[in-house]
C-alpha cells in the first residue's frame, strides 16, 4: 500500500503537474533550443531516476512526502547534494519550458523552483526530527548545488555502486523471463535493520538468486582469487576473503558494512556444498555472528 501511494504521488508530480503547466504550449522552439531543452530533460530524468533507485535500494523507500526514507542516504548523487531528486525535477520543468517555445511559461519554472525549495526545506525539518544522523549530514553536504569541497568520498560500505543497480536489474529480468520464480518469506529481506544472509552455498547461481529476491543493497563475501580475477565482482562491492588465512581486512570490511546498515551475504562454510549438506562453519564466521 505504501508503495502504491508513493507511485501515485510521483505520477502526480512528474506527469500531471507538467501537463497542467504546459497544456496548449506550441512546442515550436528553434532547433538549437529544442536540442538544449532535450539535453536538459534527459539529464534531469537520469539524475532523478538514479537518485530514486539509490534511495530505494538503500532504504526501501521512494523520494515521496508521505512515505519517504527513514534513514540518511549517503550514496550516489546524495554524496554531493542533499536533494538530487528534487533538483532533477526543477531541471525537468526548466527543460520543458525551453522546449515549449512559449518563453513566458518559463515563469512557471520560478514558481516551481520556489515551491520545490520550500518543500525540500520542510522535508529537512521532518528528517532532523526523525533521523539522528541527518543534522550532521545537512551541515556537511550542500542543498542542491554541488560544491567540490563538500562531498562524501566513495565507500563501498555506505555507497551503492551503479554497477550493482544495473546488475540487479539485469538479473531480475533474466530470471523473470527465463525461470519465473516465487520468493517465500521475502518480507524478511525487507527489514530496515542490517542482517546477515547465511547461504548454503551450492552453485554459482546463489548470488543472482538473492539479487532476484530483494531490492536491497547487499554486500557479498567471496573468495579473493575470484574477486581479483573477475572485475565484475569488484564492481559489485564483493568483499574479498583470503582462504586458509585469518583475513582481518575482510573482517573489518564486514563489520563496517553492517555498521552502516547494509545487509551482508556470506557462505558460512566458505565453500560449496555439492550435495546440499551443511559443512563446518569457519571459526572466524562464528565470531562475526556473535558481534
Amino acid at each position: 500500500m505504501k508503495l502504491a501511494f508513493s507511485i501515485a504521488e510521483l505520477a502526480i508530480t512528474w506527469i500531471l503537474i507538467p501537463i497542467l503547466l504546459f497544456a496548449g504550449a506550441p512546442f515550436s522552439a528553434a532547433l538549437g533550443m529544442r536540442i538544449f531543452g532535450t539535453v536538459i530533460i534527459a539529464g534531469s530524468l537520469f539524475l532523478s531516476i538514479y537518485s530514486a533507485l539509490v534511495l530505494y535500494y538503500w532504504s526501501g523507500r521512494l523520494p515521496t512526502f508521505f512515505f519517504g526514507p527513514e534513514t540518511t542516504v549517503q550514496s550516489g548523487p546524495y554524496r554531493f547534494v542533499r536533494h538530487p531528486f528534487n533538483a532533477g525535477f526543477i531541471a525537468f520543468i526548466f527543460g520543458l519550458g525551453i522546449l515549449c517555445g512559449d518563453y513566458w511559461r518559463l515563469l512557471y519554472v520560478v514558481v516551481v523552483t520556489a515551491a520545490v525549495v520550500l518543500y525540500s526545506l520542510f522535508q529537512e525539518r521532518l528528517a532532523i526530527k526523525r533521523i539522528d544522523s541527518y543534522k550532521e549530514y545537512k551541515e556537511r553536504i550542500p542543498f542542491m548545488i554541488p560544491d567540490p569541497r563538500r562531498r562524501i568520498s566513495f565507500d563501498k560500505s555506505r555507497s551503492i555502486p551503479w554497477q550493482f543497480i544495473v546488475a540487479s536489474f539485469v538479473v531480475k529480468l533474466a530470471i523473470l523471463f527465463v525461470l519465473p520464480s516465487r520468493v517465500k518469506n521475502s518480507k524478511v529481506l525487507r527489514q530496515k535493520r542490517p542482517f546477515v544472509i547465511a547461504m548454503a552455498h551450492q552453485t554459482h547461481f546463489d548470488g543472482p538468486l538473492i539479487f532476484y529476491s530483494t531490492w536491497r543493497y547487499i554486500r557479498f563475501v567471496g573468495t579473493a582469487i575470484y574477486v581479483d580475477r573477475l572485475g565484475l565482482l569488484g564492481w559489485l562491492s564483493v568483499i574479498p576473503v583470503r582462504r586458509y588465512a585469518v583475513d582481518t581486512s575482510a573482517i573489518r570490511q564486514m563489520l563496517a558494512t553492517i555498521k552502516q546498515g547494509v545487509p551482508l551475504g556470506i557462505a558460512p562454510e566458505a565453500a560449496r556444498s555439492w550435495d546440499g549438506r551443511p559443512l563446518h562453519t569457519k571459526r572466524e564466521i562464528w565470531k562475526l555472528f556473535r558481534m
